[in-house]
């Protein structure tokens, strides 16, 4: 059985879907924080494995940018979008080595033309039956279809935010389950917290203790993210 690692994590939280509708209307925009908690579901998970996941996923709204954390023990990932121009930055501290990279707005695009041209049919979302509370928002219950497989969600017409996995769905997904290529294990990711207090403007930018990343990072970064 083939095991996950950190980047294959790392990859998955960040670069494997840059793909964004853009900012939502002025008098639409949620300002804010959603947290969610990330379990796991299917086999069980060695100490070495469970000390590479993230307990938890959060983001960050404010005008028009949008920041996720993705914490982990010996890696963390984080991401800065404006929703506007598309123009990101991507952080990384690896056990305190600080690193980042700017992906210009014009590279994100390339991305999201190529993504059209080899992406098969646009999931399709099948609204069911059934309503589960949330972090105090009452969400419905609906199914994405994608081929052949299929993925249980909640979500809830309550809060208006970007959220790049998720473009067409009926509301904000507030549940979700991602399988780990190539494995019998799937992470659980469900909002355990909305915050509305506007994010401070220091988060939607790089501090001074990240570092350029050295140009063979930025060249393996481009590759798995396809440019």
């Amino acid at each position: 059985m083939k095991k996950f690692t950190i980047i294959l994590v790392a990859a998955l939280m960040t670069v494997s879907s840059f793909s964004f509708a853009g900012g939502k209307k002025d008098g639409d925009k949620f300002a804010g924080t959603i947290k969610f908690k990330i379990t796991t579901e299917g086999r069980e998970v060695t100490p070495t494995e469970q000390a590479q996941l993230p307990s938890e996923s959060v983001w960050y709204y404010r005008d028009n940018m949008m920041r996720n954390d993705n914490v982990m023990p010996m890696v963390s990932v984080f991401t800065i979008v404006n929703l506007d121009s598309k123009e990101t930055i991507l952080l990384l501290d690896q056990m305190g080595q600080k690193y980042k990279m700017n992906i210009s707005g014009d590279d994100i695009k390339k991305l999201e033309e190529k993504n059209k041209d080899t992406t098969e049919a646009k999931p399709e979302y099948k609204l069911l039956d059934g309503t589960k509370t949330i972090a105090g928002y009452t969400c419905k219950k609906a199914e994405i279809i994608s081929g052949d497989q299929k993925v249980e969600i909640y979500y809830t017409n309550d809060i208006k935010a970007e959220q790049k996995d998720f473009k067409d769905a009926p509301g904000y997904v507030m549940s979700y389950s991602v399988d780990i290529p190539n494995d019998e294990l799937s992470l659980i990711y469900q909002v355990s917290e909305v915050l509305t207090k506007k994010p401070k403007k220091s988060l939607f930018v790089a501090s001074s203790d990240f570092e350029e990343m050295p140009d063979a990072y930025k060249t393996q970064v481009k590759a798995s993210m396809g440019l």
